[in-house]
């Protein structure tokens, strides 16, 4: 509702509905409430937008946003598919994989947490794509690399990413006294 996407998709010149939800607190919070009043009137919201949308499929990568969508296309009767990137189901897939008709996976220790007739063993579509990948002119003009050293690419996403940001952030006196270049990726 309020995310980064509702400047920039429009100003791609796509079309954007937005809903109003939030995740729930880890600990016992009386906003759990407020967690539970906002997804089921995200999902009447959602119901909307997918009659008005009439998509053939609807597919989920995980989050609470997702969730709500997900969820009111699975009751609608409309093929939903959820993916799981990590190798420890997050809450709203877990939550989610009840109610869709299949479910993608990228490793072998997620598929523990899903109907074992839904799991589907995916990979990460994305990791195909770059793992050949050939041309790094434009990177490495791009953030001034040398050819002649190696290069460390760090990042992390979902739950480990501040795990990950905080130990690279730490190992920077280390960085400076190795023979490579780090490439440290945050959002």
């Amino acid at each position: 509702h309020k995310g980064l996407e509702s400047r920039i998709v429009p100003s791609a010149g796509v079309p954007l509905k937005t809903i109003k939800i939030q995740g729930f607190k880890r600990s016992l919070s009386l906003e759990n409430f407020k967690t539970v009043y906002l997804f089921l009137k995200s999902v009447h919201d959602c119901k909307k937008i997918i009659r008005d949308f009439k998509p053939d499929v609807v597919v989920g990568t995980g989050g609470y946003v997702c969730g709500a969508v997900v969820y009111a296309a699975a009751r609608m009767k409309i093929p939903t598919f959820i993916h799981e990137q990590n190798s420890v189901a997050g809450v709203t897939n877990k939550f989610l994989s009840r109610f869709v008709d299949k479910v993608g996976i990228c490793f072998e220790d997620a598929r523990k947490d899903f109907p074992a007739s839904k799991v589907v063993f995916t990979g990460n579509p994305r990791a195909q794509q770059v793992a050949g990948m050939k041309d790094t002119g434009r990177l490495e003009k791009e953030y001034k690399l040398r050819k002649d050293l190696p290069t460390v690419m760090i990042f992390g996403g979902s739950r480990g990413a501040e795990g990950i940001n905080a130990a690279a952030l730490k190992a920077i006196p280390q960085f400076a006294k190795k023979e490579y270049q780090v490439l440290f990726v945050t959002g």
